[in-house]
């Protein structure tokens, strides 16, 4: 542990002690020991450890000390997945400025009210400098908070909505037919083990007071899959298609995110009883992909249902669905 030798002017209207002048010694943080793997993200994210504040305080660090230093030369944007895995990281090397510029300004107060919602997951962002030196920062969602190991500020979904805008930007194909499709895994997870699907890649659409749409870029290309049960119950690739036309009608019924609770057909009684799953993988301008899954099994009326709400497909999905052989 470091200690940072701060002076106390007479003049100043901050006095320690009640001296006129004096000395306050005020603890910094020591920096976190990381390894960071070939993409520049931590091996295993930062996380902080003490407690996050409402403001920066009169005090600590996070009172006096700069959030980030500029010039760095390039940006990874590190999300944990499900288990002990990371999510594909974010490059950014254009538009850093912006970025820092953001980061510098944001408020050392939480302007809004702290809410508790679990559920999202652990993600850092890292500066990295020419000289190799990388800024590390990781996120409170529930507190609108973002962290080094010795400064705390506010806005954070702000944080994650410029990087996004920014990230779009740099790594939108110009010709949409260079973005390869996604390829049908061999097999997929029992439905009867709780296998629900995967949300849309993007951590803001998670903020509940930041509307966002859960496919918020044009799709550049649409792959479907159909797994049936072979004799061992085991869900195996039997037939594939994909289209790359009329995707704006598949994509129109998937922007708007379906927040109601999921129906009846997602219970487990019911996925027990699936023998089929088509799995729907659309993949946009940015080669992000958004992968869905559609039980094939009669519930509510519907022959087909999401995995993830237990509710019917819409018609443009089925009739892609329906290319696929039985």
């Amino acid at each position: 542990m470091r200690f940072k030798k701060t002076t106390v002017a007479a003049t100043s209207s901050v006095l320690v002690a009640g001296a006129a002048t004096g000395v306050a010694y005020v603890r910094e943080p020591s920096a976190p020991n990381l390894e960071f793997d070939a993409s520049g993200c931590p091996t295993r994210l930062y996380e902080r450890k003490e407690p996050w504040p409402q403001d920066a305080g009169r005090w600590g660090p996070s009172s006096w000390q700069e959030f980030i230093e500029p010039g760095a030369g390039h940006a990874v944007y590190c999300q944990a997945a499900p288990g002990s895995s990371l999510e594909p990281p974010l490059r950014l090397t254009q538009g850093l400025a912006e970025l820092e510029k953001t980061l510098e300004g944001l408020p050392r107060r939480n302007p809004k009210d702290s809410w508790v919602l679990p559920g999202f997951p652990l993600v850092n962002l890292v500066l990295h400098y020419p000289d190799g030196r990388p800024t590390v920062m990781t996120f409170e969602f529930n507190r609108d908070a973002v962290a080094t190991h010795h400064t705390v500020r506010f806005s954070a979904a702000e944080v994650t909505r410029v990087f996004t805008r920014l990230w779009r930007a740099e790594h939108t194909a110009a010709d949409p037919r260079t973005v390869p499709p996604v390829e049908c895994s061999p097999t997929l997870p029992d439905p009867g083990d709780g296998f629900l699907g995967h949300p849309a890649p993007d951590v803001v659409a998670r903020l509940p007071h930041i509307p966002s749409e859960a496919l918020p870029m044009p799709l550049a290309v649409v792959r479907a899959c159909r797994y049936t049960a072979d004799a061992r119950g085991r869900l195996t690739l039997r037939f594939h298609t994909g289209t790359r036309t009329e995707l704006e009608s598949l994509r129109e019924p998937l922007k708007k995110r379906d927040r109601r609770p999921a129906g009846r057909c997602v219970w487990p009684s019911r996925l027990k009883a699936v023998k089929a799953v088509d799995s729907l993988h659309l993949t946009d301008v940015t080669g992000r992909t958004s992968d869905r899954y559609i039980a094939r099994a009669a519930c509510d009326g519907a022959s087909a249902y999401w995995l993830s709400t237990g509710r019917a497909v819409p018609p443009a999905i089925d009739a892609l669905l329906s290319r696929l052989p039985s």
